[in-house]
């Protein structure tokens, strides 16, 4: 072999040792991404455990709204039906439709058919033709 081919024990120490370094730094830089991904690892448990929560609470507050949604609706419905409600007023009936109010008579026929203002209370349509063909068995209340 030539002395240009050879290479000398010292040149090979050398060129160990530089891999050795190089070994080690990459060791080094591989602990450092460990110490990284572990880290980056708790903090996607942490945003897990953070978006549970809010979608626990999200849910809670769907159950919410869709609780209030059917109060209002029947809130509504019952506020609807008070425009429409009888009441008693010095024993005479007093009907309401339509914003307005009015006594009905105590018995009175319709057709073929005999009435009395209680039947009123239940019977909305019947109350609608009365007023519409200003019938004087439901009387305005001024």
């Amino acid at each position: 072999m030539s002395k240009e081919t050879e290479l000398t024990v010292e040149q090979l120490k050398e060129e160990l040792a530089g891999k050795e370094k190089e070994l080690s730094e990459a060791n080094d830089a591989l602990a450092t991404l460990k110490v990284a991904l572990e880290a980056a690892e708790k903090s996607v448990s942490v945003f897990e455990v953070s978006m549970a929560e809010k979608g626990t609470a999200l849910d809670f507050a769907n159950s919410q709204l869709a609780e209030s949604t059917a109060l209002v609706a029947q809130l509504s419905d019952a506020l609807s039906s008070l425009d429409d409600q009888s009441e008693v007023a010095n024993d005479q009936l007093i009907i309401t439709h339509g914003g307005k109010k009015y006594r009905a008579l105590g018995r009175f026929r319709y057709g073929s058919t005999e009435y009395t203002a209680e039947d009123l209370k239940s019977n909305k349509g019947l109350i609608k033709i009365l007023i519409d063909k200003n019938s004087s068995v439901l009387t305005p209340v001024v």
